[in-house]
């Protein structure tokens, strides 16, 4: 049987879909031997590597919908000045502590702990390009083994202008990073160093032809997605398989309901294609 390896979506609460996809895989007995995400893909790439089951990675990352989100009085106040000093309006450190912890809960650190090849593709926009984090070293690639596993979900889960960009000092040059979904949302792109078959997790996001109210967190939000669906179109390329999954109209953001309804409709999608004979066939031979 082929080695495979799966590109975990980013989108917030909707890139949960992709566990949906682990848990049909794993019912199916074929074994994940690499795996990639950007933005909340990222969490659950990570968790996956550190061994984490499906429902434990579930119900860490629903404070995703509770806390990491969510913006008071005080944070709107603020985000017009934050914009202005700091380049965005909130700090996600919820992510960073909950993955920081469940890292320590199993003996890992740095990126070149985890078990499997686990890659986060992330903008360094210092440099004005894509790099990686990465567990384990990839061809062509500037690449960040020996590093925080925090940092590198933190730096790909910092969506622009919304959350601060994460500064970090790599051999003493301070590097500035924004979330990897700009340009690599499903992360294909390398895959084929540690799998001989790729599959890819899309969602599926509504047109908003006939969006009424027009702002700057709507703005930032309508030229993110333009950005992210115009990458997808060489993502879907690379890959072997695209499993398509739509959740309709849940937010990005969500609530702990919607978390259960993506990982439901990740799930079902990718059973749909993964049961079939010419899927079989293919990872096979």
């Amino acid at each position: 049987m082929k080695t495979i390896g799966l590109a975990c979506t980013g989108g917030g609460v909707k890139a949960l879909s992709s566990l949906g996809v682990i848990k049909a895989l794993e019912e199916l007995n074929i074994k994940i031997s690499a795996i990639s995400g950007t933005s909340i893909g990222s969490c659950i790439a990570v968790l996956y590597a550190m061994g984490y089951t499906v429902k434990e990675i579930e119900e860490k990352l629903k404070i995703y919908t509770i806390e990491y989100p969510k913006f008071s009085v005080k944070d709107k106040i603020l985000a017009p000045f934050k914009f202005i000093i700091w380049g965005g309006g909130k700090d996600p450190t919820v992510i960073t502590k909950t993955i920081k912890e469940s890292a320590e809960a199993k003996g890992k650190k740095v990126m070149s702990d985890l078990d499997i090849p686990v890659f986060i593709p992330t903008m360094d926009i210092t440099e004005k390009k894509t790099v990686y984090y990465t567990s384990r070293p990839i061809k062509n690639e500037e690449c960040y083994i020996n590093r925080p596993i925090e940092e590198a979900v933190k730096n790909t889960c910092s969506l622009p202008l919304l959350y601060l960009p994460n500064n970090v000092y790599i051999d003493g040059k301070l590097h500035q990073f924004l979330d990897g979904g700009m340009t690599h949302n499903i992360s294909t792109l390398r895959m084929d160093q540690f799998a001989d078959y790729v599959i890819g997790v899309e969602n599926i996001y509504p047109k908003e032809t006939n969006q009424k109210k027009v702002n700057i967190i709507t703005g930032i939000r309508n030229t993110f997605q333009s950005m992210r669906r115009s990458a997808i179109i060489w993502q879907r390329e690379i890959a072997d398989l695209i499993i398509k999954v739509d959740c309709g109209e849940i937010d990005i953001i969500g609530n702990e309901n919607d978390v259960e309804k993506c990982i439901k409709v990740g799930y079902d999608s990718a059973m749909k294609i993964l049961k079939t004979q010419d899927f079989q066939n293919q990872i096979l031979y």
